[in-house]
């Protein structure tokens, strides 16, 4: 009887949450490939969650439930004797905490002001946190670490993109905040290429009960720093909020000569986009791999 009653609202219930979540592992772009692996996870649960409703749990309702008042057969005796000790107690605190429950909640549905003013306060403290946590498409986030990277003029030798690292290594120990620095010569920091001209290095940061600072007042700190090195162009980054997605934070963007008309031509663009980019609110600096 308790199946017949309770067969339809699962199957309703598991439908609609289908037909909420499986479209979702249609959606094309950066937003598709971010939600798909949620809609998949959730619609197949639902599905497996509801099969168990409808088949599994009422037969097992049906061994392990008894009516009131059936006497116990020997599994049930003998669990009893050796597990009784913390079934009992459990069973008595449950009870109370039922009834407080109960009575809580009648006394509350009587204090109708009082709960409509917390709710109030709720609400409010809903709006706070909408202003001070951060609220991009995919917030940064504190990883505990930087990356960092440098880029020298063309034909410099790994020698001396090396001294550069070490310096900027040096940096980043002499900030505040920042654990260890472990350094690589010759590797590109946003295209992960090995050339003599370039470098990277990854800060490891404290833990956060061991510093002050964020992981990005800790990054533009490094930043500054960095932009006093006159050899070669160095600068640090956030790691990307979701690996995989990207090198680092931040947004890329790819520039393409269409119509043939050269490098040259390819390179004013690039220049032109960057100073575009510096003037645009909001935004930091540019950094341009070509």
């Amino acid at each position: 009887q308790a199946m017949r009653e309770v067969s339809g609202p699962i199957i309703a219930i598991a439908l609609v949450l289908c037909a909420v979540f499986v479209p979702m592992a249609f959606l094309s772009g950066v937003t598709g490939q971010f939600y798909k692996q949620f809609a998949v996870t959730i619609a197949i649960s639902t599905v497996i969650s509801a099969i168990n409703s409808l088949t599994l749990s009422p037969a097992l309702a049906a061994l392990l439930l008894k009516p009131h008042g059936a006497k116990k057969d020997l599994p049930t005796r003998l669990i009893d004797r050796l597990f009784g000790w913390i079934f009992r107690p459990f069973n008595r605190f449950f009870l109370r905490s039922s009834n407080g429950y109960q009575g809580l909640v009648g006394k509350t549905l009587g204090r109708r002001g009082a709960v409509f003013a917390v709710y109030l306060l709720l609400l409010c403290a809903a709006g706070v946190m909408f202003k001070v946590v951060p609220g991009g498409f995919l917030p940064t986030q504190d990883k505990l670490y930087l990356i960092g990277g440098v880029k020298m003029p063309e034909g410099s030798s790994l020698a001396r993109t090396d001294a550069v690292i070490r310096k900027m290594s040096e940096i980043g120990m002499n900030t505040e905040g920042v654990d260890y620095a472990v350094a690589f010569p010759g590797l590109n920091a946003l295209q992960f290429t090995n050339t003599p001209n370039t470098g990277t290095v990854f800060f490891g940061l404290k833990p956060f009960d061991q510093r002050k600072h964020t992981a990005a007042e800790i990054n533009a700190e490094i930043n500054a720093k960095i932009a006093q090195i006159q050899q070669g162009f160095g600068f640090s980054i956030l790691p990307p909020p979701i690996l995989g997605l990207g090198q680092g934070s931040g947004y890329s963007l790819y520039i393409q000569d269409r119509g043939g008309l050269g490098y040259g031509a390819l390179q004013s663009a690039v220049n032109a986009m960057s100073g575009a980019i510096m003037q645009t609110p909001g935004m930091h600096f540019p950094i341009s791999t070509y």
